[in-house]
Formats: structure tokens, C-alpha cells, sequence
């Protein structure tokens, strides 16, 4: 709850109104309606629906459940196909995970193993989710960071362990310092003036 009160007061000082409690029910031309029967005036309408599978997954005849996700077993193969493994957005396992990297991360780490070990003769394994913890930026200097043990941090320190944690993932020590370069250099260089022009 601290994490989101504090994303909700960084988005706050940039001057985004967030508008929590009701979906969206319609969106026009000029507008967006809100389930609450309010009508936003909007110029341009962004929408992030959140995951679901994609219409074509109901083609392939294999169970489907929440979101059009696949029906999977612990070990996250097919019940009645333990050859098909799905990992990621798809995965419809009994014990749901957050749809972000970390879990699609492991999923498809396991789902390699257990294929590797049934090419050996051996059987599936069920997934076990190791939570490493969550983290979000919402802008310069100013990030959340929850650790799997509760213990969360807010603002600069969150965030230059974000950057951290993002550049170690890159492959190559040039790749790693180009962006750090390149990341610094965007933030901590010379501002530049925005100039305008009328006529």
C-alpha cells in the first residue's frame, strides 16, 4: 500500500490526475466515459487493458481459462499434453503469478529444464516462483522498490537501484557502459532549452 501511495504522490507532483475506482466504459472521439457515468475531454486516448490472449490462442483446442490464458498444470505443461509447456502472459497455472518479466523470466527457464529432463526420460517438475521482489520508476529520481521480505524503499535510492538492476541484465561490459553513459549524460548533463516558434 506505501508503494502505491508514494507512485500516486510522484504522479501527483508532475501533474498527473489519476482517477481510481471506476473502469473505463466508453471511449469517443473527444472523450473518455468513465463506469461512473463521468465524461473525461480527451485530445488523445492511450489505453493499456491489461493482458489477455490474443484471439487466435482459441484456435490451437487447448483449455483455456481467465484472460483466454492456457489451462496448465503445477509442472506448466497442457493436462492431457505434457509435451506443450506454455510460460509467460499465457500461462494459466494453477498458482497464478503477476503478469510481469521476473515470472515469464522463470517460467521459461523451467519449462527448458523439464523439457531437457523428459528428453532424458525423467518427469515434470512443479514450477516454484522465486519472488525477487517489485520494482517501478515513475520518473527521474523518483522509483518504489518492495523486497520479497516487505522491506520497500522510495525515491532516489529505489531508483538508482533500478538503473543498476536494468544495466546489469544488458549483455556486454560496452553495452552496460554506453547506457550508463548515455542514461547520465540524459539526466545529470546540460538541460537543454526548448525553443519555440510562431508565425
Amino acid at each position: 500500500m506505501a508503494e502505491r501511495a508514494g507512485a500516486a504522490e510522484a504522479l501527483h507532483r508532475r501533474g498527473v490526475r489519476l482517477r481510481l475506482g471506476c473502469t473505463v466504459a466508453a471511449v469517443e472521439q473527444d472523450a473518455v466515459v468513465l463506469s461512473d457515468g463521468r465524461r473525461v475531454p480527451s485530445d488523445l486516448t492511450v489505453w493499456a487493458l491489461g493482458v489477455t490472449a490474443p484471439s487466435q490462442v482459441a484456435d490451437w483446442g487447448l483449455p483455456q481459462g481467465a484472460g483466454g490464458r492456457i489451462t496448465l498444470t503445477e509442472a506448466l505443461n497442457v493436462p492431457g499434453h505434457p509435451e506443450i509447456f506454455v510460460a509467460g502472459d499465457l500461462a494459466g497455472q494453477p498458482s497464478p503469478q503477476p503478469q510481469l518479466a521476473q515470472p515469464a523470466i522463470q517460467m521459461g527457464a523451467h519449462a527448458g529444464r523439464q523439457i531437457a529432463a523428459a528428453l532424458r526420460g525423467g518427469s515434470a517438475r512443479p514450477f516454484a516462483y522465486r519472488d525477487p521482489g517489485i520494482m517501478a520508476t515513475v520518473g527521474k529520481a523518483e522509483a518504489v522498490l518492495q523486497l520479497p521480505n516487505g522491506v520497500s524503499v522510495r525515491g532516489l535510492p529505489a531508483w538508482l537501484v533500478w538503473i543498476l538492476i536494468h544495466v546489469m541484465y544488458l549483455l556486454g561490459g560496452r553495452n552496460r557502459a554506453s547506457v550508463l553513459l548515455n542514461f547520465f549524460w540524459r539526466y545529470a548533463g546540460p538541460r537543454r532549452s526548448a525553443t519555440s516558434v510562431t508565425q
